[in-house]
This record gives C-alpha cells, structure tokens and sequence, in this order.
C-alpha cells in the first residue's frame, strides 16, 4: 500500500549540527577538505576589492578583473599565451571566472580533482603575467563603458547610484560599482599595471577545496609563492595606482532624507528605502538578520503580504542588511507606479516601525530559523560555493568558525533577542527615501500620504 500524502512541512524537524569543513593552512594556502568530492576549487585571491579603489579610479578593479580572465602577456615557463588559455582550461575540464567584491579580487577555476593543480598552474600564471599590451586594455575599457552606459538605461541604476551619494558624504560607495565612463577614461594601460604590480606586492593568498588526501598542497604553495614578485614593484612616475585605503564618510542624517531622481515619463517608481547601521550591530547579527528576514525576506515576509497579496501595489519588495569591516546598511527595495510611489513608501515604514515595537511572533522566527539554517548548510555543497567562503572570511579576517557559530546562534535565537535588535538598529525617523520616477507624479504621491520635505537630485550621468 502506498504512503498517504499530507501536504504542508513535514511534522518533525530535526537540526542536524552543522559545521563548516576543516581548514588547512599552508605558507600562504588556505585550504578546506571535502572528502570524497570529485571536483575542486582554486583561486588567487588579492585582498584589494571595490572599496579599496580611489573615487576617481572606480570600476579598476572589474577592468583588471577582464584582463586576468585573458590570460598571460609577457610568458615566463609554463605560461599559456591568450589565444591558448581558454582552450587549454577547458581541455582540463575547467570552467573559470573573476569575482570582485568590497575587499577582493579572485581568479578562481572549478575542476576535476586530479587535475586542479595544473589548472592552479596556468591560473597563478596568468594573474602573475597579464596581458596589458596590443590594445587590449583599450579594447576591455571601452567594452565596460558601453556596458556602464547599458546599465545607466535601465530602470534602478539612478536610484542605487543617488542612495550611494545620500547615504555618504565622500568615498568610494558614492560611485556605482563599474564605475562611469568618465572614471574609466582615466584607466590607462599604466594604471593598470601599477595597481596590479600592488596587489602582488601586497601578497596573494591561493585558496583551495576539494578532497585533500588527492591533492598535494605542496604543489599549491609553490604555485603561491610564484605570484610573489622577486623585484619591488615600483609605479611610474605621476601614476596613480593602488592607492591606502580610505574609509568612506557617512553622512549623518538630522531626519528622514526623501529625494526623487527625475525621470519624465517613465513608467515605474524604483523605490530605495536605507539608513547606516552601526557596526556594533555585529555582535547581534543573527537577530537582526532574522528581523529583516521577517520584514522582508521571502514570498511570505510582512512587506509582500501587505504590498503584493493585501493591496496589490508591487509585484516584488526585499529587505536586506549589509554588515561590512566599516560600513553597515540596511535597505528596502520595491517598485511600484509612480501614482502610488507614496504609499508604498508609507507603508514600508509603517511596516518597520510595526517590527520595532511588537518583534516577531514565535511561529514568524521558527520559520525563518529553519529556513535559514536549511539553506546553511545547502549553500556549501559545492567547492565553489566553500571556496568563495574561504576568500570571504580571510578578507574580512574572521575566524575558520564563523559559519559554524553563525548555525548555532540562529538556532538558539529567542523572540526577545530579535525585537530587541529591531528596536535598537532599525529605524523610521532617519532613513534615505530614494526614488527614480516621474517627478510629476511621484512628487504629489508622496504629499498626498504626509511625507516630506521632498528635494529633486539631478539625474547624473553614466
């Protein structure tokens, strides 16, 4: 006789304990076991990303990104020429990417076990020896400038790009993250190659997954301490390369800030709602991501059933907190027809002031631990998904344990502990209200349901 379907969760959850692989070090190797997994990760990481790029050099991180993808230059032993690097990869049954975050940049490649180290191999040579000759820095330039100057036409990039300028006073967030066209006019071939030659002087690390016991990580430090140069990296007289950081400066808002990027004619209102959070939210993290989780995480969170089931006026809205080394940020994304941008902007901080004074229910923070916790450990099946990781927790330093703890605290979360986190770091009094739309409509919308003052920022430019 065969098993009676019930629909609904299934009536017993059992929280496995979850602990992120083991990690091994090596000279500067940084490695996780997964026994048994068939395939592998590597990737040479340089602990320099977006926030480290001068404001007048934004977008030099994604542009030295499309000249690693390429392959060597100049070719010492062993080193694949650029027409030679795709094809050779793939023969190894590799795939490879660039990924460029706040505070890295990776070269990383995904392959069979036993044969990841020859890809380590051609990958550390290629992000030891780029190619910045033949026109090809010119050639990628102008290939990310038509692509900035595509983004800039579509619907959201105005309103992100204003939130940056609203939110911070000076540095590196007030630039969108490609950069514009004309911060990329300023990337000369020997840019380029001064930042490049800092980042290797800087000391990359290489980071490694997969089945330890069938890969040699001597093999691996050898590869890391070729990426090195043997001679001071030294810039060229007037250029501007890798430059120290600079933290970027917040503004400090007196009240709420609504600012409307004037697009005439268009059809939909993009709507940011965000303010600063302090950075000793950290020690509250797991809270506060589960309040946002039920603000705004999921088809079931509190904004998407107001705005999308209850009243119809959005199709999609998310809530998100970013928590960096010195920034921290929560925000509401939404669109909606410029007619009811006020509205929907009412009641988003009606829903967030609602969370601050009543928390979460015991049925609201049972479903998000378990959703969370089940995406844990789900989230790093894959060597690639571990490796990424990695690089994120060496780049920001925090501990091997961080995801382990992370499970364990959300599983050992409270009510209390939640609302407490909402009150003490959400707020309705001092956000940024941005929204990209027709001035015309989204002006009066927003007087007709009592927000303001209202201020026009200009449109700017890709």
């Amino acid at each position: 006789m065969s098993p009676v379907l019930v629909p609904g969760p299934p009536p017993v959850l059992v929280r496995a304990p979850y602990r992120f692989p083991s990690v091994t070090r090596l000279d500067a190797v940084l490695a996780a076991d997964l026994p048994g997994c068939p395939t592998a990760f590597t990737a040479v990481q340089f602990d320099a990303g977006i926030r480290s790029e001068p404001t007048s050099r934004a977008g030099l991180s994604h542009l030295l990104a499309a000249v690693l993808r390429e392959g060597a230059g100049t070719l010492p032993a062993g080193a694949l020429p650029a027409e030679e690097f795709a094809p050779v990869l793939e023969g190894l049954g590799a795939t490879w990417s660039t990924t460029i975050g706040d505070d890295s940049l990776i070269v990383s490649a995904t392959a069979p076990a036993d044969t990841v180290l020859r890809v380590l191999d051609h990958v550390s040579r290629a992000a030891r020896f780029p190619s910045f000759e033949g026109g090809r820095v010119a050639r990628l330039r102008d290939a990310q400038s038509a692509q900035v100057e595509a983004r800039w036409a579509r619907p959201g990039t105005a309103a992100a790009e204003a939130l940056g300028r609203v939110l911070y006073r000076a540095g590196r967030p007030t630039v969108a993250p490609h950069g514009t066209t004309r911060t990329l006019r300023g990337l000369s071939e020997q840019v380029l190659r001064d930042h490049h030659g800092a980042l290797l002087a800087s000391g990359p690390r290489v980071v490694l997954v997969g089945d330890l016991r069938r890969i040699a990580l001597d093999r691996a430090a050898q590869a890391a301490a070729q990426l090195v140069p043997r001679q001071p990296v030294h810039p060229a007289a007037g250029s501007v390369g890798a430059l120290p950081y600079t933290p970027p400066e917040a503004r400090t808002p007196a009240g709420r800030d609504i600012v409307v990027v004037d697009r005439p004619g268009a059809a939909q209102a993009m709507i940011r709602v965000a303010h600063h959070v302090p950075l000793v939210a950290r020690s509250q993290h797991s809270a506060l991501a589960i309040a946002v989780h039920v603000l705004g995480g999921t088809v079931h969170s509190r904004l998407t059933r107001d705005l999308r089931d209850d009243r119809g006026l959005v199709y999609a809205v998310h809530a998100a907190l970013q928590l960096t080394q010195d920034t921290g940020v929560f925000a509401v994304a939404t669109q909606t027809t410029p007619r009811h941008a006020g509205t929907v902007v009412a009641r988003v901080l009606d829903r967030i002031a609602d969370l601050r004074e009543h928390g979460v229910s015991e049925g609201e923070l049972t479903g998000s631990v378990n959703l969370l916790i089940g995406r844990l450990p789900i989230g790093f099946h894959t060597p690639g998904a571990v490796g990424l990781a990695l690089c994120a927790l060496a780049s920001a330093g925090a501990t091997d344990e961080f995801h382990t703890r992370r499970y364990a605290d959300l599983a050992g979360l409270v009510p209390g502990e939640v609302g407490d986190a909402a009150r003490e770091f959400l707020s309705t009094d001092r956000p940024a209200v941005v929204i990209e739309g027709d001035a015309s409509l989204v002006i009066p919308s927003l007087e007709a349901a009592g927000l303001g003052p209202v201020r026009i920022d200009a449109l700017g430019h890709a």
